[in-house]
């Protein structure tokens, strides 16, 4: 269960922060990353670095970097 309340942190905490990155003028992906710095071992340490999260962490990257490659053709 404190995987799903983890996940479940990530995704609005970054939702907000994309929204409010947009609304001042900045890329969603720039509060979406910093909002995982923030969250993480670094700063606040909210999420721990379990396997599970580092799974998931590494397919945000490889759809992070999809769609870099995507270039200005996606809407997100």
């Amino acid at each position: 269960m404190a995987y799903v309340g983890s996940l479940a942190l990530i995704l609005i905490v970054t939702a907000v922060a994309g929204h409010l990155s947009v609304r001042m003028g900045l890329p969603a992906v720039i509060g979406q990353l910093l909002s995982g710095i923030v969250l993480g071992p670094a700063v606040l340490g909210w999420v721990s670095a379990t396997s599970f999260i580092k799974d998931f962490a590494e397919l945000g990257v490889i759809i992070l970097m999809f769609m870099a490659g995507l270039g200005g053709t996606c809407n997100y």
